[in-house]
């Protein structure tokens, strides 16, 4: 081969070289969601206040509304107030699925209740279609499974093969004929036939009349809905020869163990209990089929008691999964064993009904499962902009109602994240990434990008087998008073609550505790080592800590009792603390500095173009080769100009 075949192709080389180096070096640090998953971006705040007024009742913020003294209502809207709402021009309504539901939870220890076939007779028995028809009018939905429709990316409820909609009282009655409970003296009640011989047998069998074969549903006392789903089951097994009773218990807020209703489910003095439950985004939903379901659930041996080896085996599989196509796949295997074995009894899923005014913002961001404008859903706060009409897109005071003022301004005692609590949190603070509003799926917060990688243990190292995370910081990122946000914040942060366990606040996770070491290898990446290996550990682990300044909050030794100053309440979210006049309002100022910038008219963007380690590392080959590159092509072009 000559020179000039040797120099033209070492230019393909290099420049193939260059392209191909630069490729794997991209895809080698692309292992995880940072890459935004949806449309949404973080961008606000346009508004220049958040004033969040405090109401005594419902009827109050919703006349508030109707005068235009806020521009959203917080709660949803009971469907009382639904059609003066709609006819008003000035207030959208808006309807969209909800990520909560009702449903009667299973005392699977506590006899009938533990035998599989009485569980589903009851879930025959149950007419969802009336319950939802009495509670909800047309603003629910019949439901079956244990995650709700509305997280479309994890919903079960299309894969279900039985229904329980309607109430089936021949497959009721047959499952309990099977199990046992039958007529024995012909008197319309079912007796139990303990020793399955047909016939009424005193001392062995037992009587319709005995305490064990009078099945009572705990409603919470005074709260109609849960009332009225319970006298529909109680109704229904009544049909079918059981007798039943609904009892109603108080219910205290916040739940303690102290609490009438809860000591009851925590003691296991109960066969079923209609409650309410909503899914965190924060938490995979196949998470909660773990927790509530396995035999070493967290909330399994409280709540349901329920034991079943092969629903264990595949939450296991679940739990060992290394992708979400995996973990759909035994999440669908597992909700289809648990609507056999029917521990609990899902009845409905609501719409959430929120309601805003339309004639001064726009820009409403709905978050999947959690509405439009209630305080669950912190997105609309990064959207919602002045009208182009009402002189702009930037400026102007947002105005919402909150049912409950706060207390603290700590953290560590916002005793949950519901609520103007939780709003106020989320808008102040943050934490190292947030769920996508579309699809729950995490993206950036504090960090751009992070990896996920297993770890083998090395005694001489101080590493243990589990895993390791790897964040990135964003480095334009600051806090409310103009310091940098770094690594030293998140280390400390982490840190700080790890020999705590508080638990009545919701802010430290017990997860924490699985964090054995955190290295922090410059001011913008941070190491986290976990004695984990399950797919939930990331989530665990990094989803609940909010991440606070280390110099404010270096030298505070009692985390409860600490009450910050208006100055010292410090985040480095959209928004940050401004003032607050208990039982009036609490007033949230823009950000201005947010490391998510606010979008123009070519459309959304983030302020700083990161790169990771592994491309800074590459750059140098990648320099070398364009060199040789461009010296080939030199001498090459060269020899043809002489």
């Amino acid at each position: 081969m000559g020179k000039r075949n040797l120099l033209r192709l070492g230019e393909i080389v290099t420049l193939l070289s260059i392209f191909f180096i630069h490729n794997i070096t991209v895809l080698s640090v692309s292992t995880n969601n940072a890459m935004w998953s949806s449309d949404f971006r973080p961008q606000g705040g346009f508004v220049d206040e958040i004033l969040i007024k405090v109401y005594s009742n419902f009827s109050q913020a919703i006349e508030a509304l109707q005068r235009g003294e806020i521009d959203a209502y917080d709660y949803d809207v009971f469907p009382e107030y639904e059609l003066d709402l709609r006819h008003n021009p000035n207030i959208s309504v808006t309807y969209t699925p909800s990520s909560m539901f009702r449903t009667f939870i299973l005392n699977c220890e506590r006899f009938p209740t533990n035998i599989t076939a009485f569980r589903r007779a009851m879930a025959f028995g149950m007419d969802k279609y009336k319950a939802t028809e009495e509670i909800m009018g047309d603003l629910g939905a019949p439901l079956d499974s244990y995650i709700p429709p509305a997280l479309t990316e994890w919903e079960v409820e299309s894969t279900l093969e039985t229904r329980f909609y309607d109430a089936d009282y021949i497959s009721g009655n047959a499952s309990l004929e099977a199990a046992g409970f039958k007529d024995l003296d012909g008197d319309g009640w079912r007796e139990y036939d303990a020793n399955s011989n047909g016939e009424w047998d005193a001392g062995v069998d037992l009587d319709d009349n005995d305490p064990l074969l009078v099945i009572n549903i705990t409603a919470s006392a005074g709260f109609d809905i849960a009332i009225i789903a319970s006298e529909v089951l109680r109704d229904g097994l009544i049909k079918m020869g059981i007798r039943s009773t609904v009892e109603e218990v108080a219910w205290w807020d916040p739940l303690t163990e102290d609490s009438p209703l809860w000591s009851k489910i925590y003691a296991g003095d109960y066969w079923v209990v209609c409650y309410q439950l909503s899914f965190n985004p924060t938490v995979l939903p196949p998470k909660a089929l773990y927790t509530d379901y396995h035999s070493e659930g967290e909330w399994n041996p409280v709540l349901h008691r329920f034991y079943n080896t092969t629903i264990d085996s595949v939450l296991n599989k679940m739990l060992a999964a290394t992708t979400f196509t995996d973990i759909k796949k035994y999440s669908r295997e597992a909700t289809q064993l648990l609507a056999y074995e029917q521990p609990e009894i899902p009845i409905y899923s609501p719409l959430n009904i929120n309601a805003y005014r339309n004639d001064k913002f726009e820009g409403f961001l709905e978050f999947a499962g959690k509405g439009t404008v209630s305080m669950a859903n912190p997105y609309t706060l990064t959207k919602v902009h002045l009208k182009e009409s009402k002189g702009g897109i930037y400026g102007g005071i947002f105005t919402y109602s909150a049912m409950t003022d706060i207390s603290t301004r700590n953290p560590f005692r916002f005793h949950d994240r519901i609520g103007v609590r939780a709003f106020i949190e989320n808008s102040i603070y943050g934490g190292l990434w947030q769920p996508d509003p579309t699809t729950w799926d995490p993206i950036p917060n504090l960090a751009w990008d992070w990896e996920i990688e297993p770890t083998t243990a090395q005694a001489a190292a101080g590493i243990q087998a589990g895993q390791k995370f790897t964040f990135y910081l964003y480095k334009n990122a600051s806090w409310h008073d103009g310091q940098p946000v770094t690594s030293k914040d998140v280390k400390f942060s982490f840190e700080l609550p790890q020999n705590y366990f508080y638990p009545d606040v919701f802010y430290v996770p017990v997860d924490i505790n699985d964090i054995y070491r955190i290295d922090t290898p410059d001011n913008y990446t941070v190491e986290f080592y976990v004695n984990r290996t399950d797919i939930f550990a990331w989530i665990d682990i990094t989803s609940y800590t909010r991440i606070l300044p280390w110099h404010i909050w270096k030298d505070v030794e009692n985390l409860t009792a600490f009450e910050p100053t208006d100055a010292q309440v410090i985040g480095f979210g959209p928004y940050k603390w401004n003032e607050r006049v208990p039982g009036q309002y609490v007033s949230l100022l823009r950000h201005e500095n947010w490391h998510f910038s606010v979008c123009d008219e070519a459309g959304p963007s983030t302020t700083s173009s990161q790169e990771s380690p592994a491309s800074k590392d590459a750059y140098g080959f990648e320099i070398l080769f364009a060199v040789v590159g461009i010296a080939l092509i030199y001498i090459n072009r060269r020899r043809k100009w002489t």
